[in-house]
């Protein structure tokens, strides 16, 4: 038994509901008549639990409730028919099943049968009705709240609906609005006059409450997805819209991300192909023995003052322009491709790339066994040392290098120049861990300075490039903010218009919960959109670069390639970007008036 006690309502300073008083019995026909505007829909607003901004007390069985939906299954059938326009008259009658883990069967099909397919705008406001009752009748509801459902009916739909009404009167409460009095008289079984917000006449019934059936349980894990998703279907130019915006402020973060990235690789691979891989410069100003390491593969001693001025097959003196400039000859190698590896101090290991350059239009491996001169200065001295090619490596260095046995070129220079010569610094090649191996140095030889070779100068480029990119980022921060506020401008518009469907959804059992799911739904939609849009254009663009523009501005193969990991913070930053710049919408759908919306 429901029963309403000193039930108050004012809108502004207009008393629409005064101290009413009712009860009403499990199951019946039960109907209200009066005048319009004495507060009949407002009455049925409170029991149905859409307007909760009232006095009063609502009792169930005895207990109070607010919100009388949440205890039984309530459904109302509007005076304005209030369809979802963007929703099939399927989906519309089906609209309960949305949120609630149920599954009905259709008993009354035939009222719509020969406009079933239509939209709903192609309706009559008869037919629109009809899928109102039927929406209504559709989850064999325990209360049905009827505000003057037959209105816009022809004779023979009314009294088919009424007489529908009448026969669910037998297991549910149908709760009947009405200022027709004759039609009223004939099917009610209870009947209660109002007038300016009062019951003139107050009866109570005790009636044996039914027993509740048991629904057949049905899961719908993506209906509010579905809902969100025709929800934009309906306003496609808006969604296109937001999709756009965001889509182009996406592809210009990622753009700046991606260039920056494989900039700082590019000048990376670079600087590794210059200086030597797997290398610690070392300074040993005491001449301290330096002790031995396992990871240490080969040691490396420059002389002080003595500069290496290149190759030269002519033994007599150095002919700058027949000498093959010698950038380092610090590396060693143990993969040999023609040849062998080094036995003696005169014997050198030539990369495949300066093989290349010596044999001039001979095989490479014509000269194994040849010998060359290596040239070096020392103050006003120009000396060359003889030296044999016996091996040949696979490497193609971006510089002219050869290889020779550890300490030889000291045995060279003493020899060419005396034995006043000073080795201070040095570098060495390690396997490994160059951190690792740095740290292990400097603890058992505390007293020389070990640095790794290129790590000052990587610093300092990403240095450079963080701060280039800091720059660009502001810039791409300030588009992806613009587009957010439009964003949120726009999501707030496409909220605004469709609030009467979220009361409606409200009205057949939504709860706020799952209206704000909807609406973060329809958010992530046009979040993935705009990503899947911005990726296509951001691939394309990288291909256009890679294939037309790079090849014509370098000559070097600079390669532009997306990172995956900066790609992902993109995205989640733009979610986060733009589910604030929802907030208002959030906040809108929080506090939104279901009762004043439904009167619009």
């Amino acid at each position: 038994m429901i029963t309403l006690k000193h039930i108050n309502k004012r809108y502004l300073h207009q008393r629409v509901l005064i101290d009413v008083n009712m009860s009403f019995p499990s199951k019946g026909f039960v109907s209200i008549v009066g005048p319009s505007g004495c507060g009949k829909s407002t009455l049925l607003n409170v029991i149905g639990g859409i307007d909760c901004e009232y006095h009063g007390q609502v009792y169930l069985h005895g207990q109070v409730v607010k919100d009388l939906s949440k205890k039984l299954r309530v459904t109302m059938i509007f005076q304005s028919y209030h369809l979802i326009h963007y929703l099939s008259n399927r989906h519309n009658i089906h609209l309960y099943d949305d949120f609630h883990p149920t599954r009905f069967t259709d008993f009354h099909q035939n009222l719509i049968q020969q406009f079933y397919k239509l939209p709903v705008s192609k309706l009559s406001l008869g037919q629109r009705q009809r899928v109102a009752i039927l929406r209504a009748l559709y989850p064999e509801p325990d209360v049905i709240l009827c505000d003057e459902p037959t209105a816009s009916l022809d004779e023979a739909n009314k009294v088919m609906v009424m007489r529908f009404l009448k026969e669910l009167s037998q297991n549910a409460l149908v709760i009947f609005v009405s200022h027709d009095h004759k039609l009223v008289e004939e099917y009610s079984d209870y009947i209660y006059t109002m007038e300016d917000g009062e019951i003139t006449n107050t009866i109570q019934y005790d009636k044996v409450d039914k027993a509740i059936v048991k629904l057949d349980h049905h899961f719908h894990p993506f209906a509010i997805f579905k809902l969100a998703l025709l929800g934009f279907k309906s306003q496609k130019k808006r969604f296109l819209q937001m999709c756009f915006y965001l889509g182009l402020a996406l592809v210009s973060i990622m753009l700046v991300f991606t260039l920056s990235f494989s900039l700082r690789h590019a000048i990376i691979d670079y600087i590794e192909s210059v200086l030597p891989k797997s290398t610690i410069s070392f300074q040993n100003i005491n001449d301290i023995k330096m002790t031995k390491n396992s990871s240490i593969q080969h040691v490396f001693h420059y002389v002080d003052g003595v500069e290496l001025l290149g190759l030269s097959e002519n033994r007599e003196r150095y002919m700058k322009n027949e000498a093959l400039f010698i950038n380092d000859e610090t590396g060693y190698t143990n993969k040999i491709h023609y040849g062998r590896l080094i036995k003696e101090n005169h014997e050198i290991i030539l990369p495949y790339n300066t093989a290349r350059k010596l044999a001039g239009n001979q095989h490479v491996e014509k000269l194994l066994g040849k010998h060359f001169y290596a040239y070096y200065k020392y103050r006003n001295l120009v000396k060359g040392v003889e030296m044999k090619v016996v091996g040949i490596s696979q490497e193609r260095l971006s510089y002219d290098a050869f290889y020779q046995a550890q300490d030889a070129n000291l045995m060279h220079m003493k020899a060419l120049f005396g034995d006043q010569l000073q080795t201070k610094l040095g570098i060495l090649y390690y396997k490994g861990d160059g951190k690792k191996v740095l740290k292990t140095l400097q603890k058992q030889n505390p007293r020389i300075q070990f640095k790794l070779v290129g790590e000052k100068t990587k610093q300092n480029m990403n240095k450079t490039i963080d701060r280039i990119e800091f720059i660009l980022f502001l810039f791409a921060l300030i588009a992806i903010m613009s587009s957010c506020f439009i964003i949120g401008e726009m999501m707030y518009l496409f909220v605004e218009s469709h609030m009467k469907d979220y009361a409606i959804e409200y009205a057949y059992g939504a709860r706020r919960i799952q209206l704000f799911k909807q609406l973060f739904y329809s958010i992530m939609l046009v979040i993935g959109v705009s990503s899947l849009l911005s990726i296509g254009a951001l691939q394309g663009l990288l291909v256009s670069m890679n294939h037309i523009v790079l090849p014509k501005l370098f000559e070097s193969s600079f390669h532009v390639t997306i990172p995956i990991s900066l790609l992902v913070m993109t995205l989640l930053g733009a979610i986060i970007l733009v589910l604030i710049s929802a907030l208002a919408s959030f906040i809108r759908m929080s506090r939104f008036n279901v009762a004043e919306v439904m009167k619009q």
